[in-house]
């Protein structure tokens, strides 16, 4: 077996240990087994094997037909023989998995609940999925209550690392939610799963008449592959895919729901969006926890754009194109324009060219000259044909005017900047820290407009 073995948790450092045993263990059953397509599967789905028995034939054709005749018959000598086959091979995987379990792991699979009945009947398959089970840590000893709140807390909790390839992160994601089924846990059952499902499954089936437990069945089933998609999506490496999913947050505040529904779909999105591997610069990175924001978000239009390297940075601007996603040093655009500006509508009324003259003739500026004066926004639009246009802003000390409130239509608060545009303002119970793309503002009182 090269060396692999089953070893419990802690006593390896790899933690794909487990599956590259399975893997080993298949490759020896593929050389070493008659009929090895009929048990090899047991070491990637945990079951054996469908066989066939073949059909019987018509009482002409085992008369008349000769050459059919003996086909049938060593057709059905090949089915008894693969049959008897199945049960010896299943205990010969029994005792070579029990032979490569460490000492430890085996002392743990004697003390669980049945083992010595499934010993004798040498259930290969039940002793794969206890050793899955305690390679991630399901403790089958204790209550089941504790067990099972563990083990969706360690499925909740569980994240691709920085390293981990995503292939490595499929499999072992794939065995978080095999334990749990294992051990009697179901996904999809929840009622509001099948709500959001009751459209699609619908849509998949016009016009046919499907009883109403045939349609609960087939809503579960879609919640399920739509829990595990959305799950493991989410879970992946934001700093790899974290643009992938701000955008599918933003489609869907815009009502479209672009999320995978189901495991595969999720892993062909994240594969053709894995970008190349990130090369070491000289600037760094904040420190940003990038699974976990607190606050408001609001809907913006602007498109993070990745770098040259592949690599999003969905909270930093490029000095050279002004966009989002990615550092000057890697601009996929190497030398461009500034966007042409347009100027926002002003709130206050501009000062008339007679109003100019007269300060002119005057011979100074009044007192009232620099609030009558044309404000010069520094805030601009990217004057793109593209619809997905951007939004960005100057730094400029105190570029908002008091004469202005600023509407924004995603959001659930407004935020004034004049209080005389307030009445009853007052402390505010909670404080409100609200993040965007310009900064962080905190906000404790509130009033009535």
């Amino acid at each position: 077996m090269k060396g692999n073995v089953f070893q419990c948790q802690g006593k390896n450092t790899d933690k794909q240990q487990f599956l590259k045993t399975l893997g080993v263990l298949e490759e020896h059953i593929n050389k070493t087994f008659t009929y090895p397509q009929d048990v090899a599967p047991v070491c990637r789905s945990f079951k054996f094997a469908k066989l066939e028995q073949p059909a019987n034939l018509t009482k002409s054709e085992f008369a008349n037909n000769m050459g059919k005749k003996m086909m049938w018959e060593m057709d059905m000598k090949t089915f008894m023989k693969r049959r008897d086959l199945l049960k010896s091979n299943s205990r010969a995987i029994y005792a070579i998995v029990w032979g490569q379990c460490s000492p430890m792991m085996q002392s743990k699979l004697e003390s669980l609940e049945g083992f010595e009945s499934r010993s004798e009947e040498c259930d290969c398959i039940w002793i794969m999925k206890e050793i899955q089970g305690i390679t991630h840590q399901f403790k089958g000893t204790r209550n089941i209550f504790i067990a099972m709140s563990d083990a969706w807390s360690g499925y909740y909790t569980y994240k691709q690392e920085d390293q981990q390839s995503l292939q490595d992160y499929l499999k072992d994601f794939q065995g978080r939610v095999q334990v749990l089924e294992h051990y009697g846990a179901s996904f999809g059952v929840e009622t509001p799963f099948q709500v959001a499902v009751k459209d699609a499954v619908e849509a998949a089936n016009p016009g046919s008449a499907l009883s109403e437990e045939e349609f609960h069945k087939r809503c579960v089933a879609a919640a399920k592959k739509k829990s595990m998609g959305v799950n493991f999506l989410q879970r992946a490496n934001r700093k790899k895919y974290g643009g992938l999913w701000s955008d599918m947050e933003n489609q869907f505040t815009r009502g479209l729901d672009q999320y995978p529904h189901d495991l595969t779909s999720a892993y062909m999105l994240l594969n053709y969006r894995a970008p190349p591997q990130q090369q070491q610069t000289g600037r760094q990175n904040p420190v940003v926890n990038v699974n976990e924001v607190s606050g408001l978000t609001f809907l913006q239009n602007a498109v993070v754009v990745p770098g040259t390297d592949g690599v999003s940075h969905p909270r930093v601007k490029c000095f050279n194109c002004q966009a989002q996603g990615h550092y000057a040093s890697v601009c996929p655009v190497a030398e461009q324009e500034a966007p042409e500006a347009v100027q926002l509508l002003q709130v206050g009324p501009e000062a008339s060219n007679e109003e100019e003259t007269n300060e002119e003739a005057n011979g100074g500026d009044t007192e009232d000259t620099k609030d009558s004066a044309p404000y010069l926004s520094a805030f601009t639009f990217l004057n793109v044909t593209d619809p997905e246009f951007g939004f960005s802003q100057q730094t400029v000390p105190d570029i908002i005017p008091d004469t202005w409130i600023l509407l924004d239509s995603a959001s659930t608060v407004l935020v004034f900047k004049n209080r005389h545009f307030l009445l009853d303002i007052r402390p505010s119970p909670n404080r409100l820290c609200v993040h965007t793309n310009g900064g962080t503002q905190v906000s404790s009182q509130v009033g009535i407009v």
